[in-house]
Order: structure tokens, then C-alpha cells, then sequence
């Protein structure tokens, strides 16, 4: 789902964010504006992992985000399997049309 081509790395407040993925997704006939970012950053002496995805959609006019964040001191198998977890979130929410 996320592919090589889609990195790149853009400085942020002194330390490098690589952005994962910024692309468009379809998750239950809606579309989703999804961004997915990891930075390591350095606290008190001690490395420090996180990841974010953010989805933006809109209903009837008004605009639904989601996040999801982590931030770990080692870079487990949750850590590596987050994105695609997170993504895997965003793809159980419905959104019924109302009146």
C-alpha cells in the first residue's frame, strides 16, 4: 500500500520527518485525504520513535479528521506494523447518509 516513490524527507522543527504516504484513499465509497508521517527525535538523552497518520473527510459540508499517533522508546513490531494497522482502522468507518 505505501510505496517507495511516495517518500520523501522535509525538516521540522530540527528533526527529520519522513512522510510516508500523502495520498487520496477509498474506504467505504468515501474518499479520504490520508497523510502518514515517522520522525525520531531526541528527549532528556534518549531516542524517541513516532509515527502519525491523519485522515481528512468531508460530510455535508463539514470536514472529519482522524488521527492516530504513536511514540515509543524502541522500534518494535507494533511500531513497524502501525501504518498499516491504522489504515486498516480507517477502513471500518462508516458513515451513513443522513437526512
Amino acid at each position: 500500500m505505501i510505496r517507495d516513490n511516495q517518500r520523501e524527507i522535509i525538516q521540522l522543527q530540527g528533526y527529520q520527518r519522513s512522510v510516508i504516504t500523502d495520498s487520496l484513499y477509498k474506504f467505504n465509497d468515501r474518499y479520504f485525504a490520508v497523510m502518514a508521517t515517522a520522525y525520531e527525535l531526541q528527549y532528556l538523552g534518549k531516542n524517541f520513535y513516532s509515527k502519525t497518520i491523519e485522515a481528512v473527510t468531508i460530510v455535508k459540508n463539514i470536514g472529519l479528521e482522524f488521527k492516530y499517533e504513536i511514540l515509543v522508546p524502541v522500534k518494535d513490531s507494533i511500531y513497524e506494523h502501525f501504518i498499516p494497522n491504522a489504515l486498516e482502522l480507517l477502513q471500518t468507518i462508516h458513515i451513513e447518509k443522513g437526512y
